[in-house]
């Protein structure tokens, strides 16, 4: 099999239960705790939270397919080792997915580690896109295909982006919450409509998709 194809088809499935696991998974949440549930303020391991993994089996099942279509994905998509970038890119791509499913299913109250989880996901998402730029570069002054500068261009956006989610200002006082007045004068707090690094989180997650395409684009071309 046409290990190009195969590694398209593995995305496809990847990317189709990843929807499958935001539908099945909110439509749990909102019938556990009777609130809607918004990517842009709730963290993914709140999906489960406080929750066995059958208390979401479906959503669950397709998040389990989704990582390990991720990582089938590097392992079986380049079998020459001679390219050190795409070895790298390989490694990285592993770890990025399997951290990705860790910080999906580590809650918050284990803080540090679920912490470490979403560090090495930023690390590896930024390493795994950086390595594909400099491939298609060398690419790109071996072969002077303009058509290379695709993946190059799509990998240095993905950099930047990434770039942009570390140094945001507000991710340090990530875990700040919004005051509220009450009518009678007392105060409450809750989330504010942008969570930073529980969008960053998700963020994560629908990048790891589009590096893997920019592998693909890059591979197809080159």
């Amino acid at each position: 099999m046409n290990n190009k194809n195969f590694a398209l088809g593995l995305l496809v499935v990847e990317a189709i239960f990843l929807v499958g696991f935001l539908i099945f998974s909110r439509i749990n949440y909102k019938n556990r705790f009777k609130e809607k549930y918004d990517l842009r303020n709730h963290f993914p391991y709140e999906l489960n939270f406080e929750g066995r993994y059958s208390d979401n089996l479906f959503g669950n099942i397709c998040g389990t397919i989704m990582g390990v279509c991720a990582v089938l994905f590097y392992v079986f998509f380049e079998p020459n080792f001679g390219d050190g970038y795409y070895l790298f890119t390989r490694i990285a791509g592993i770890l990025y997915s399997i951290s990705i499913s860790f910080m999906i299913f580590v809650p918050m109250k284990m803080l540090k580690t679920h912490l470490l989880y979403t560090v090495i996901v930023i690390v590896f998402s930024f390493l795994s896109s950086f390595s594909i730029a400099l491939n298609a570069m060398n690419a790109f002054n071996r072969t002077h295909n303009g058509v290379l500068l695709i993946p190059l261009i799509l990998a240095v956006v993905i950099c930047l982006f990434v770039m942009a989610l570390i140094i945001n200002p507000k991710i340090n006082k990530w875990a700040k919450l919004e005051e509220v007045i009450e009518p009678d004068g007392t105060k409450s707090y809750k989330r504010p409509k942008w969570f930073v690094l529980a969008f960053t989180e998700w963020c994560l997650i629908f990048l790891s998709i589009l590096i893997q395409a920019v592998v693909l684009i890059n591979k197809f071309i080159y």
